[in-house]
This record gives structure tokens, sequence and C-alpha cells, in this order.
């Protein structure tokens, strides 16, 4: 790969996060559709459900899998390899009070650093479908 990245690497992020999107959308409609998850307060009061867990846990996956040399900041499992030249940005489920109240306007944020700062970003509503 050439420094700085070029183009065609930045589309080859941006597909991998469009597919990642994908993937955590699929996971979250299911358990959305059936109303059947669990969640708990944290530390700092905010609501923490399954749903924010296990979307969290697969975007990770499948960054470890696609670029195990990226790091990763992540709402509810914190930071690995926080001073690496890329790193992934997680907010698995932005507004949890409103998915746990059934009030379909919550998102999942995906952003990606470089050298720590932002150049590319996702927000996917997945049960409105944009």
């Amino acid at each position: 790969m050439t420094y700085p990245p070029d183009s065609t690497f930045y589309q080859e992020l941006l597909s991998f996060g469009d597919g990642l999107l994908n993937q955590t959308r699929d996971l979250i409609l299911p358990l959305w559709q059936s109303n059947a998850f669990e969640f708990k307060f944290k530390d700092d009061d905010s609501p923490v459900s399954v749903i924010d867990l296990k979307c969290e846990e697969l975007a990770r996956d499948l960054i470890h899998k696609h670029y195990p040399h990226h790091g990763i900041i992540g709402e509810e499992y914190g930071t690995e390899k926080g001073d690496a030249e890329f790193v992934w940005t997680i907010d698995p489920i932005d507004g949890t009070q409103n998915l746990i109240n059934r009030i379909p306007t919550f998102c999942t944020i995906v952003g990606l650093l470089y050298q720590g700062k932002p150049v590319l970003g996702w927000l996917d509503f997945p049960v409105l479908g944009e």
C-alpha cells in the first residue's frame, strides 16, 4: 500500500464499512422485531442492551479479520491499538433508550480515523432502512 493511502484503498475501506453495516443490520433487525432482548444500566446510568453488545462484537470481529493491524475504539468494549495508524470507532447503538422504548430512530455509527483524523464515517438506521 502506498502512503498516504490512495483513493483505491479508501474505496476498499468504504466498501468494507458498507458491508460491516449490512451485517450489523442483519443482526439487529431480527432482535428488534422479536422484542426479545435484555438490557441493563451501566455505571454511568446509561442503558446498554444485548443488541449493543452483540453488534459491537460483530463489528470488532469483522475488523479484526479484515484489518488486524487497525485499532478500534468502541463504546461498549473500549480501546485496543488506539495508537494504530488506522483506528475504527464504533457506537453499536446510538440511541439505546429509543431502542428499548421501541422508537425506531436509533442508529449504528462507525467511523475511521487515519493518523488521528476522521476520513470515513457511516450512520445506519436499521429499522428505518436509511
